[in-house]
C-alpha cells in the first residue's frame, strides 16, 4: 500500500539527502500531481522528479527515485577487481553494455568490476563499477569516460524483485525509445487517441484535450506482450513538443506512465528545478506555431494495438522478473545481470540491472523531425 511504503520512506529521508519534497502541479493546466524531491548536496542532480494519480503516489515517485540516485552515488561494493573483460571471461561482450562515445574500453582494457548475478539462474558474474554507481564529481587528474552514467536500469521497491521488475521495464523501454530518432514521422506505428477505452488513460487524454492540447501516441512496442508507447503534448501556450514513455505488460499501464511522464516533462520545463535542462529549453527556441499532424493512414485503433495483450492475471514479481528476462536474452542472446545496492538494514530495496544488447540513448531524446522544422522551412 503506498500508505505503508511512505511510513516506511518518510523518516529517511534526511538520511538519503532529501531537504524538501515539493508540489508542483499548479504550475501547469492538467493537475497531474507531479512532485520534486530536493537533494543540495548530491554529485549528479539535486532534484528528482516524480508523477502519478494521486499526490502521494507522486510523492513517493519522487523520493524513491532520489533514494534510489543517493544509493547509487555513494555505493561501493563490498568486493571488487580491476581486471580486463577477457581476463574474467564474461557471460557477455563488454562492448555491449552502454559505452560513452567515443569510449577506449576494448575486451582488454584495465575496468574495474563489481559482483552481479544473471537473472536467469543466479549465476555470479560482473559489471563495471562505473556503469553500476553514480559519480558527477570531477576528479585531480583527467579521464575518458568509458561506460554512460546514468540511471537507467537504476530502481527501487518495496522488495529486491519489485525494484528489479522496474529497473529492467525501464530498460525495455528505452531500448524501444532509442527506435525514435531514427524513425521519420511517416514510419512510426501511431495509435488514434480518440479510441483509447482504458478509463484512466481516455481520462488523461480527455485532460489534455480540455486544455487545448494536441495528442500523438506512438506504439513502439518490439517484445512480444510488454507493450510500449510514447506520447507527444503540444499547446499553444508552450507551443514545444513534450514527451513520455512507458512500458508495462498491461497496456493501459504503459500508457498512463507515458500520458503522465509527458505532463511531467513539461512541469520539468515550468518549474525549471532540474540541473540538465538545456538552455534551449527557453530561448532560441525552434518551436512549431501550429499543431503537428499525425499521418492519418499510419494511425490504428486502440482496440488493434492491445488485441493480443496478456490477460491480467497475479503473477509474483520474482516470476515477473524471470518472464521479462526471458524475452530479453531471446533478443539479445545475451544475460539480464543485476546488481543490489541495498544499504544494510532498510526495509526497501534498490537495485542496479544491466541487460547487454539493448539499445540505449544517453539524452533519452523524443525526437520528432517533422516538429523540428522553423515556420520558414515549413512554408517553404
Amino acid at each position: 500500500m503506498p500508505e505503508e511504503t511512505w511510513r516506511v520512506l518518510a523518516p529517511r529521508l534526511a538520511d538519503y539527502g532529501i531537504t524538501r519534497v515539493a508540489d508542483v502541479t499548479g504550475l501547469d493546466y492538467f493537475g497531474i500531481p507531479v512532485y520534486v524531491a530536493v537533494r543540495p548536496a548530491a554529485t549528479t542532480l539535486t532534484t528528482s522528479q516524480g508523477k502519478g494519480m494521486t499526490p502521494l503516489l507522486a510523492k513517493l515517485s519522487a523520493v524513491m527515485e532520489g533514494i534510489e540516485v543517493a544509493v547509487a552515488e555513494t555505493y561501493e561494493p563490498a568486493n571488487s577487481v580491476t581486471a580486463s573483460a577477457a581476463e574474467l571471461e564474461l557471460p557477455y561482450q563488454v562492448t555491449d553494455l552502454s559505452l560513452a562515445r567515443p569510449s577506449i574500453v576494448t575486451p582488454y582494457s584495465a575496468v574495474t568490476w563489481c559482483q552481479a548475478e544473471t537473472a536467469l539462474g543466479g549465476t555470479p558474474s560482473w559489471l563495471p563499477v562505473d556503469l553500476v554507481a553514480l559519480d558527477g564529481r570531477a576528479g585531480l587528474g583527467w579521464a575518458p569516460k568509458s561506460f554512460v552514467s546514468s540511471s537507467n536500469g537504476l530502481a527501487g521497491g518495496n522488495t529486491r524483485a519489485e525494484a528489479q521488475v522496474h529497473a529492467l521495464l525501464e530498460l525495455i523501454e528505452r531500448h524501444c525509445v532509442a527506435e525514435l530518432p531514427r524513425l521519420d514521422v511517416t514510419q512510426r506505428r501511431y495509435v488514434d487517441p480518440d479510441t483509447v477505452d482504458d478509463t484512466l488513460c481516455a481520462s488523461l487524454i480527455d485532460r489534455f484535450r480540455a486544455a487545448g492540447c494536441w495528442v500523438e501516441i506512438v506504439e513502439l512496442t518490439r517484445f512480444t506482450g510488454i507493450p510500449v508507447f510514447a506520447v507527444y503534448l503540444w499547446e499553444p501556450g508552450m507551443p514545444d513538443l513534450y514527451g513520455g514513455s512507458g512500458c508495462h505488460r498491461m497496456p493501459g499501464l504503459a500508457l498512463s506512465r507515458a500520458l503522465t511522464e509527458a505532463a511531467q516533462s513539461r512541469l520539468s520545463v515550468i518549474s525549471g528545478t532540474r540541473d540538465d535542462i538545456e538552455l534551449g529549453a527557453y530561448r532560441d527556441r525552434r518551436r512549431h506555431e501550429t499543431a503537428p499532424r499525425t499521418p492519418a493512414t499510419c494511425a490504428r485503433t486502440w482496440q488493434d494495438v492491445t488485441s493480443g495483450s496478456r490477460p491480467e492475471r497475479h503473477v509474483s514479481f520474482e516470476e515477473e522478473f524471470s518472464s521479462l528476462a526471458r524475452s530479453v536474452t531471446a533478443l539479445t542472446d545475451r544475460p539480464v545481470l543485476s546488481v543490489d545496492l541495498t544499504p544494510a538494514g532498510e526495509d526497501f530495496a534498490v537495485c542496479r540491472v544491466a541487460a547487454p544488447g539493448l539499445d540505449f540513448e544517453a539524452r533519452h531524446k523524443f525526437q520528432r523531425p517533422d516538429a523540428l522544422r522553423t515556420d520558414a522551412e515549413a512554408r517553404g
